[in-house]
């Protein structure tokens, strides 16, 4: 069972008390890139998330860091981050 650091609050720390460690989501997710195509893999220990532009696994800058992937990326294969297409009024 994993609990949240104490952070000097002590009186609700034990209130935080969590089944499963939380996850973090990749932020290609949440910005809802397009060529995102989730997390694939057997077993837990050989998953990763992937993407039209890295198939084998995206990098951690790129999908829980501060790299938004506008630009190219060494093994990018030339593609970048592409938001939702927006329909026509």
């Amino acid at each position: 069972m994993a609990k949240f650091a104490d952070q000097g609050i002590d009186e609700f720390k034990d209130t935080f008390e969590l089944e499963e460690p939380m996850i973090e989501e990749p932020t290609c997710d949440t910005r809802k890139c397009v060529r995102f195509r989730g997390v694939e893999g057997e077993d837990e220990a050989s998953q990763v998330v992937t993407c039209d532009a890295f198939p084998d696994g995206i990098p951690g800058e790129i999908a829980y860091g501060p790299n938004k992937h506008l630009s190219r990326f060494p093994g990018d294969h030339g593609l970048q981050y592409k938001g939702p297409e927006r329909e026509a009024r």
